[in-house]
């Protein structure tokens, strides 16, 4: 039907018997494509779905039932998605912890980092980095002050063992 309606349009392109028959037999190709795949319509695996709505719509692109089947397709497809964002983010923020807890401050730092970049607003990530960055500078600073102070007691038992290698100012 839809070949015969096709050469009817390709003759008369204003025919419009013609466009409606092919408007009809591709809207029963579509329902008869829906009703052989009904198991698919069952499963979870929405991007198959999506591909399968997308081959029907190559038929018919204005068939509304298949449009709205896509529409709650892809929608389902973004809620998953956005599901696996958020446990991605928890399973981050455990690991972040965890990290924390065995003093790796530079992987806290990226952990946060990586965790903000998926979720901007993140408030657990965002006082690890800042515990995460106190802790790495306190500990710069610790080590640098505790370098002058043993550079300082080497310098002063070297003076007073060698006094004449030093020049007073």
């Amino acid at each position: 039907a839809i070949q015969a309606s096709n050469e009817l349009i390709s003759v008369d392109p204003l025919n419009q018997d013609a466009q409606k028959l092919l408007l009809q037999a591709k809207d029963e190709l579509i329902a008869q494509k829906l009703h052989e795949n009904e198991n698919l319509l069952d499963t979870s695996d929405f991007e198959r779905l999506l591909e399968f709505y997308s081959g029907l719509l190559s038929i018919n692109p204005q068939n509304a039932e298949v449009n709205k089947l896509a529409l709650r397709v892809r929608a389902q497809l973004a809620e998953k998605r956005i599901l696996a964002e958020r446990i991605h983010v928890n399973e981050s923020v455990v690991r972040m912890k965890e990290l924390f807890a065995t003093s790796e401050y530079e992987k806290v730092l990226q952990a946060c980092e990586e965790i903000l970049r998926l979720d901007p607003k993140n408030f657990t990530a965002g006082v690890f980095k800042k515990k995460a960055g106190d802790t790495i500078r306190r500990e710069i600073n610790n080590g640098t002050v505790r370098t002058m102070q043993e550079s300082k007691k080497a310098l002063r038992e070297e003076f007073h063992a060698h006094p004449e290698q030093f020049v007073r100012i």
